[in-house]
């Protein structure tokens, strides 16, 4: 099968982002399809342009087998909204370089967000005669609404019916958490019928060989005591300042600490939280690639998810999975698909969103029992490893493409771009 992936954002191993697109592309490729992603330049773990790609418009790639076509798109929309819709409007435009690597697809797969991208993967679907699957792994425009990106009455009308646009002319969806299922079924009023479920994942063996958490701990240079890990991106809808309010009702806790790794717009905010609280109990660490993150998860006896109270019941977030993986002991947020999936593999509590005194309360019950109940890494693997997601993910891409499972095309060229 011949397949057209349209992503404005893609990150490779090296990178702290999401490892979706290339742990099931690359699996794709190996499983004999042509895979080829069209995505933009910018980093968007940190929201820059890399070295390599700046001052172009167009750069070829060959990344886990897949062909990789990079386009241009306005990189300055940190600054304002102007500059978020130029950064989308330009990636639409661009996009359609894929033209010029014409080669025929069975299938047009575009993923969200932003749900701009969806356009490009209309537009490329028609072009090419070739059915349309929309992957929604958030919430958008919704989420975008809630956090003040998106405003004005006629925008947020617009992106809206942009939204139902996108939906009505896909032959199917995919769906990043049950959650989101739900809502495309409940709210957005999608044929059941229409969607796939297909979680992101993580590998299991990252994590296979992790330490002891005292040896972790020195490992990081970090004293010895009992220490708490949030790790992921930083941002305002993160509202991790629950955790920054749970940190300070716990600073009479002996050798209680807490360790909160990565960057983004919402760090600055955080760490002056900390310091006006005078928490000598929190401590800040800069973001990692992605498979150096493992280093911290060694060192934890406790991992921390929060997410807050309207994205809780549909978020199954990429550090929560890989919280999982670990088999230590975790505290999210609930209920929702996040404190399904730790019913499921054990080893850990659900607090309400958005209250950092019961999030304080239940990683205080977990410090002092002392030995922290651990979760089943064996479960959570025959739920959401890369392989176990892949088989869900070729198979919803086969039904859309109406391919045979039999049928396979020939593997893409190995050339470099």
């Amino acid at each position: 099968m011949r397949i057209l992936i349209v992503a404005q954002y893609f990150f490779t191993p090296e990178q702290a982002g999401s490892a979706r697109l290339h742990e099931l592309g690359r699996r794709l490729v190996a499983d004999g399809h042509d895979v080829t992603l069209v995505t933009g330049m910018v980093d968007n773990s940190v929201r820059r342009v890399p070295p390599a790609y700046r001052g172009r418009v167009r750069v070829r790639e060959i990344l886990g087998g897949m062909r990789v076509l990079r386009v241009w798109a306005y990189p300055h929309y940190r600054e304002s909204n102007r500059g978020r819709l130029l950064h989308y409007a330009s990636f639409n435009l661009t996009s359609l370089l894929a033209l010029f690597e014409w080669r025929g697809y069975d299938l047009v797969l575009a993923t969200s967000p932003p749900l701009t991208a969806g356009i490009s993967g209309w537009l490329l679907s028609r072009l090419y005669r070739a059915p349309l699957v929309f992957e929604v792994r958030d919430l958008w425009p919704q989420a975008a609404v809630r956090l003040g990106a998106l405003r004005g009455r006629r925008v947020i009308a617009a992106a809206e019916g942009l939204e139902r646009f996108l939906y009505r002319h896909a032959r199917r969806l995919l769906a990043v958490t049950p959650g989101i299922g739900r809502y495309l079924v409940e709210e957005a009023g999608v044929a059941a019928n229409r969607i796939d479920v297909v979680t992101n994942g993580f590998d299991p063996a990252a994590f296979r060989d992790l330490p002891d958490p005292p040896v972790g701990r020195r490992a990081l240079g970090i004293e010895a005591g009992f220490l708490v890990v949030q790790a992921g991106s930083i941002g305002p809808s993160d509202h991790l300042e629950v955790l920054i309010d749970a940190a300070a009702r716990l600073r009479g806790e002996r050798d209680l600490r807490f360790l909160i790794v990565g960057d983004g717009d919402g760090r600055a905010a955080l760490e002056q939280r900390a310091r006006t609280l005078g928490l000598a109990n929190v401590e800040f660490r800069d973001t990692v690639p992605r498979r150096q993150v493992g280093q911290f998860y060694a060192a934890a006896d406790l991992l921390v998810c929060h997410i807050p109270a309207f994205y809780t019941p549909v978020a199954l977030s990429n550090r929560f999975l890989d919280y999982l993986g670990t088999g230590r002991s975790i505290v999210c947020t609930g209920p929702g698909d996040m404190s399904d999936a730790l019913t499921r593999c054990g080893g850990g509590v659900a607090v309400p969103p958005d209250d950092p005194e019961a999030m304080a309360e239940a990683i205080r019950k977990v410090y002092r029992r002392g030995a922290p109940p651990r979760t089943s890494a064996v479960a959570a693997s025959a739920l959401f490893s890369w392989d176990a997601v892949y088989s869900r993910y070729q198979a919803a891409l086969l039904r859309a493409a109406a391919v045979p499972s039999t049928a396979r095309a020939a593997g893409p060229a190995q050339e470099k771009a």
